[in-house]
């Protein structure tokens, strides 16, 4: 309050200071003029004295010469006009000479103003300076307080867009609290579930596996059972590997013999079958006497598979229509050629080995 006092009694006393300087600058302004038209008039008085004064001297020397006497005439009436001229203007000067003493009056007076003036404005001027440097003072205050406001405002918008941002900040923490709640809530409920069935799924793999691996182990027992019993038997064949390849060779040399047998039965077949269809010829009585005679050049041979491993025997001799082995086989090329007609075998499949098949031959 008290500054703004001052600030206002500072600028009264400048704005008086300014008008009496302008009032100043108004009076010497009129002094100035005033002094101007003095010396004007008396540039014009004393040119008006040096004009009256040429010009008689000019009519007395003229007027001594008779051939001007015109010219004459006229000059001394224009001097007597320029003199009524100056005559009027030097009345009308004189009449302005109580004037021109009012005038220096004022002139006194407005320098007397002018000095008190002066001086009065010496004292505003320090007046002036000192509420000059009051106000450079104040300024400077101003300015820091300026300054320190624009901080406190840059500081409060800080503050401000700081309070915005937290409070955008707890705005988008709370929104992801609340999602992170509901991921958490569905988070659990997936692993509760989850966990069930991937136990459930877990315990029926066990299960699966278990029942896999009894099985397994069920598969394996019996392989290494089988192995066992396979070792036995490769053990007691091992074993009956010489006997039973003796046996062999006694067998070969009994099929051998055999089919020596064999050619023997063919050529008596054949013969047989000449007989027979000579016998055709015969009664009936004859041919049933013949067919009821036993040819005992004929061998009956039969054939028993025995179990896995054990070796086929020798059991018996063959039907005359019969025979163990295919009697067209066992003839020699050169005497089948020979015969006039050869023999064919049955081989019909009557078990599931090849002795089973049928031995039947028969002719064309």
């Amino acid at each position: 309050a008290q500054s703004d006092a001052t600030v206002r009694r500072l600028n009264q006393a400048l704005s008086t200071l300014h008008k009496k300087s302008d009032e100043i600058q108004a009076l010497q302004g009129a002094l100035a003029l005033e002094r101007e038209k003095t010396s004007k008039l008396e540039a014009e008085v004393q040119a008006a004295w040096q004009s009256s004064s040429t010009t008689t001297r000019e009519g007395i020397a003229s007027s001594t010469q008779p051939v001007g006497a015109m010219q004459t005439n006229s000059a001394v009436s224009e001097l007597a006009d320029m003199k009524a001229k100056w005559n009027q203007e030097r009345e009308v000067w004189e009449a302005g000479r109580p004037d021109l003493a009012k005038w220096v009056r004022d002139k006194e007076l407005w320098e007397s103003e002018r000095e008190k003036w002066s001086a009065e404005r010496a004292s505003m001027i320090e007046v002036r300076e000192a509420l000059v440097a009051d106000v450079t003072r104040s300024n400077s205050s101003l300015d820091a307080l300026t300054r320190s406001k624009s901080l406190a405002e840059k500081d409060r918008d800080f503050f401000r867009d700081q309070y915005t941002q937290a409070s955008g900040f707890v705005s988008d923490t709370r929104a992801e609290n609340v999602e992170l709640e509901q991921k958490a809530k569905i988070a659990e409920g997936q692993a509760r579930d989850g966990v069930a069935l991937v136990k459930h799924m877990f315990e029926n793999q066990i299960k699966a596996l278990k029942e896999d691996v009894d099985r397994w182990r069920g598969v394996s027992a019996l392989l290494q059972e089988k192995d066992r019993r396979t070792d036995d038997l490769i053990r007691r064949r091992a074993a009956e590997h010489p006997e039973l390849a003796e046996r062999c060779r006694q067998l070969e040399c009994q099929v051998d013999s055999l089919r020596a047998n064999l050619i023997e039965l063919g050529r008596a077949h054949q013969k047989s079958s000449v007989e027979r269809d000579k016998i055709q010829d015969l009664k009936p009585s004859e041919l049933r006497e013949h067919n009821q005679m036993p040819d005992f050049h004929l061998m009956k041979l039969s054939y028993t598979e025995l179990e896995p491993g054990e070796i086929i025997e020798l059991n018996g001799l063959p039907d005359p229509d019969t025979s163990s082995l295919s009697q067209a086989d066992a003839l020699e090329p050169e005497e089948v050629e020979e015969e006039e007609c050869g023999l064919y075998p049955c081989k019909w499949k009557t078990g599931a080995d090849i002795i089973d098949q049928c031995q039947q031959s028969f002719d064309c």
